[in-house]
């Protein structure tokens, strides 16, 4: 027996075949219209003819007809009928039969002999994103937060951004993630209308450094803007958050371990990633500071750390003091927590 594609079996058809959920004599050839009426006076003179006739045992052969005389004879009780109440739970249980019948498919078994779709980690990969969904989602209310922009700018910004995610051929990802982090960054930050399309522009960048392999330039999206933002704003955000995480550094006693080359260093890192979304430490940077990424790593990671919970306890005057428009809200930044599972 086979399987159509909805997964239910598939039976061959065979003429005067029983209904389902029916009574089962009805369906029996040469059965009465009613199973449960009985002819007693048909009933007894057969019986009394039957008892007549010799012993002998007689050998016949087993027709459809015969057959079907064969149940007549033996229903001689007559069922108890059942209520509609009872018909429905039978005819529910039944149901509840074809569905555990029902296969399933998988439907990563063509990819088991590509290792990179990892096929025996999926089950633990879906298991992780469900739990972690929650997380990256922004609160559908948080335009009610904002004084300045409503949900119809940001409609305007989401399709422009369609028109630049086209214009610049990048991967469907990209173009999700961007809208995300936009909205990501609405919830937590208060943000003029006047610098919402440097949200949205600044977000796309990001986006790309996650799921492009050739990433536009910032210079790129400052055309694409029409020059409403320039390279020195970029520039003056990159150093805010380096000088907002080193100062972070100076309320820990644990950093007086590290020479002060080094913090500058891991600082100036630490802020690369945080702005761009990935780790970045260019040549140019190694050559001039003589420290490797590698070398930078410890350090780095305790900047993440004092990031993540700069907000929280009683030491909150360094988060307070780049919370305000005056320091680029540089405290408002997401910390960049991939640098906590880097390894060397």
């Amino acid at each position: 027996e086979g399987f159509r594609a909805g997964g239910g079996k598939l039976v061959s058809g065979i003429g005067h075949n029983r209904r389902a959920l029916s009574s089962i004599n009805r369906n029996i050839i040469g059965a009465p219209p009613y199973p449960y009426a009985v002819n007693k006076n048909a009933f007894s003179e057969k019986q009394a003819d039957f008892n007549k006739k010799p012993s002998i045992p007689v050998h016949r052969p087993i027709t459809r007809k015969f057959a079907a005389e064969l149940s007549n004879k033996q229903q001689v009780i007559p069922e108890e009928t059942k209520k509609p109440g009872q018909l429905a739970q039978s005819q529910e249980e039944v149901e509840m039969e074809d569905m555990d019948d029902e296969p399933v498919f998988d439907i990563d078994s063509c990819d088991k002999k590509n290792s990179l779709a990892v096929v025996e980690y999926i089950d633990d990969l879906y298991t992780n994103y469900k739990k972690t969904e929650s997380s990256s989602c922004a609160p559908s209310h948080y335009m009610t937060h904002q004084s300045d922009i409503n949900e119809r700018m940001r409609g305007i910004l989401v399709d422009w951004l369609i028109e630049v995610h086209y214009k610049f051929e990048l991967m469907d990802e990209t173009l999700y993630l961007t809208v995300n982090l936009i909205d990501r960054f609405l919830a937590a930050q208060p943000v003029v209308r006047k610098k919402l399309q440097l949200v949205g522009v600044t977000a796309m960048l990001l986006a790309c450094k996650y799921e492009e392999v050739s990433v536009p330039v910032v210079e790129d999206f400052i055309v694409i803007s029409d020059k409403a933002y320039s390279r020195k704003e970029v520039l003056e955000m990159l150093e805010l958050l380096s000088f907002f995480i080193i100062e972070l550094c100076l309320v820990e006693y644990e950093t007086l371990k590290f020479p002060p080359s080094l913090l500058a260093a891991a600082a100036i890192y630490t802020a690369q990633c945080t702005h761009y979304g990935c780790k970045q430490w260019s040549t140019t940077c190694e050559w001039h500071t003589s420290y490797s990424e590698e070398q930078l790593q410890e350090c780095s990671k305790l900047m993440v750390n004092f990031h993540q919970n700069a907000g929280s306890g009683k030491l909150t005057g360094v988060h307070r003091k780049y919370s305000t428009s005056k320091y680029g809200y540089a405290a408002k930044t997401d910390p960049a927590t991939f640098l906590l599972e880097a390894r060397y």
